[in-house]
């Protein structure tokens, strides 16, 4: 006698499955408009790939978002001082923007911590033609070549942590007025920012803190990069088109 394959739906009068949930879910249509899309990252040590070994912030949205991500940052660079010089110089985050190629849909920048000490300028400065001489007119710059080379793609801007080593404190002079410049140029350009140096909870002189930290109060621990990541994250879903 042939055997009838009969389908299980409940158990002691209950459903297996909430079918009237699973409705609701569809009726949301839930998009993921992330998932393909191309992110090139620009920046310092946070962002440098394997430093220390650790996952970045960027690889935890990427993975999440089923995005593909590619960093280009650079230990101790930023818009105008280069990896490893006192001051203008290779690897900074105008000759990265150079080397990367086309076809990024987004384009994110982070740093400032590296070149803090360096000539300010103002927000008010122009874009340097050539070689710029203010950290102001770098930031221009980079935000300038950005759009010209990526016209089609969403670029945001992530302020640098606080954290100027182990004695931070919360008053961190060059750090927090370039902050508050690169803010005040996102704006200029219509570039969506993200403020973690004022709006992150990040505390380096606070104990309580120590975990986000790694070494030296200056870098990000995993579980800074973690937390960070979740701001992020919650940063391009809220704010970017794509």
């Amino acid at each position: 006698m042939a055997t009838k394959n009969v389908a299980i739906k409940k158990i002691n009068g209950l459903p297996l499955a909430d079918i009237e949930v699973r409705e609701m879910l569809k009726s949301l249509n839930i998009t993921n408009y992330f998932k393909g899309k191309k992110w090139a990252v620009f920046g310092d040590s946070i962002s440098q790939p394997n430093t220390d070994g650790l996952d970045k912030y960027y690889n935890y949205i990427a993975d999440s978002l089923e995005m593909e991500v590619k960093s280009f940052a650079s230990g101790g660079s930023g818009y105008f001082k280069g990896s490893g010089s006192t001051g203008y110089g290779e690897n900074n985050i105008i000759d990265k923007l150079s080397q990367a190629e086309a076809g990024y849909d987004i384009i994110s920048f982070m740093a400032g911590i590296n070149e803090r000490h360096l000539t300010m300028g103002s927000p008010a400065d122009s874009a340097a033609s050539g070689e710029p001489t203010t950290l102001c007119e770098a930031v221009k710059k980079c935000f300038e070549t950005a759009i010209e080379k990526y016209p089609a793609a969403q670029i945001f801007l992530i302020t640098p942590t606080p954290g100027t080593g182990k004695f931070a404190t919360p008053e961190q002079g060059d750090l927090n007025t370039f902050a508050e410049n690169q803010i005040a140029i996102a704006k200029m350009y219509n570039i969506p920012f993200i403020d973690l140096y004022h709006e992150s909870g990040l505390r380096p002189w606070n104990s309580d803190n120590a975990a986000l930290y790694y070494r030296d109060y200056c870098h990000l621990s995993q579980s800074g990069q973690q937390y960070i990541a979740r701001l992020i994250k919650q940063f391009m879903m809220n704010r970017l088109v794509v």
